[in-house]
């Protein structure tokens, strides 16, 4: 027995509408999930870059305690941490004269970084800082 406006033919309809409500919630829920994903991988990378800049400039400092300061010059290398890449490259270079204060026969500036591949973009972290000439023994 038909009975004119019965709902019977909208519970479709109502059906449908909620399936494609809930799917654009869906989608969005996962897109957030994904960006915070990357996010996390982000934040990781620049953890294990700090502590790769951290362990090459306690290296440094040893160098500099042993030897008595550091030379010009530079060096290159590769670390591998589980599936991740990090190059880290140190370049030690003289002091230029300054106008106020005259340190360049005392101090070597130090630029540390390391850097990484994430997303097909390079990123990096980057430290500089002054470290003691090596003197000559007389």
């Amino acid at each position: 027995m038909w009975l004119i406006g019965s709902k019977r033919g909208l519970a479709l309809m109502e059906v449908m509408v909620s399936v494609a409500i809930m799917s654009v919630g869906l989608v969005a829920i996962i897109q957030a999930f994904i960006t915070a994903v990357g996010a996390l991988r982000t934040a990781q990378n620049r953890v294990y870059a700090r502590q790769i800049l951290e362990d090459k400039m306690i290296e440094i400092e040893q160098e500099l305690i042993e030897e008595g300061g550091v030379e010009p010059g530079s060096s290159r290398g590769e670390i591998e941490l589980g599936n991740r890449s990090f190059d880290w490259s140190l370049e030690i270079s003289p002091v230029e004269e300054g106008e106020e204060l005259d340190l360049s026969e005392e101090l070597n500036e130090s630029r540390l970084s390391v850097s990484w591949q994430e997303a097909n973009r390079a990123k990096d972290v980057l430290l500089v800082t002054y470290l003691e000439n090596k003197k000559e023994e007389e």
